[in-house]
């Protein structure tokens, strides 16, 4: 399983979330892609030990600050490592693609805020659904439990 990961986000980043990667890699059978600044996040990696084979950079120069608001910092920083992770996630398969591959065009970002358990970010392609209520369904991580949150189109 490939995962791309906005190694910027969160507290302490970018150290902690690599900790975090790094720990995954070593566990279970990943590919992590840390997308961030490029010499941060290098610069945190130089000293550990991990199969470079399965931890790779993309870098992204801007960063979503807490005090943002997502949808906003989403539509306007166009190069933020929450944006080009989500890139990075092929909208049809949910597979997550290498950098170099063709990334499937989106239009919208959904964000669905989740009490106690933080926030999902979505791309979603809307071209040629009829205006109208949807209901967007989603797993979460290794939850097996099907979500659903309410969507309208206009």
């Amino acid at each position: 399983m490939r995962v791309a990961l906005d190694a910027m986000g969160g507290d302490f980043a970018p150290e902690m979330t690599i900790a975090g990667a790094l720990e995954a890699v070593a566990e279970y059978d990943l590919e992590v892609i840390l997308v961030g600044d490029r010499h941060r996040l290098t610069d945190a990696l130089k000293d550990k030990r991990y199969p470079t084979s399965r931890i790779s950079v993309v870098h992204a120069s801007e960063v979503v600050a807490m005090h943002e608001a997502p949808s906003t910092a989403l539509r306007k920083k166009k190069d933020s490592s929450i944006r080009r992770a989500i890139e990075l996630v092929n909208v049809a398969t949910g597979e997550v693609t290498r950098p170099v591959s063709p990334l499937p065009p989106f239009d919208a970002f959904y964000y669905v805020p989740w009490p106690g358990r933080g926030s999902y970010v979505f791309p979603l392609v809307t071209w040629g659904l009829q205006p109208g209520q949807y209901q967007l369904r989603f797993r979460a991580g290794v939850d097996p439990t099907v979500h659903g949150a309410p969507l309208w189109l206009r």
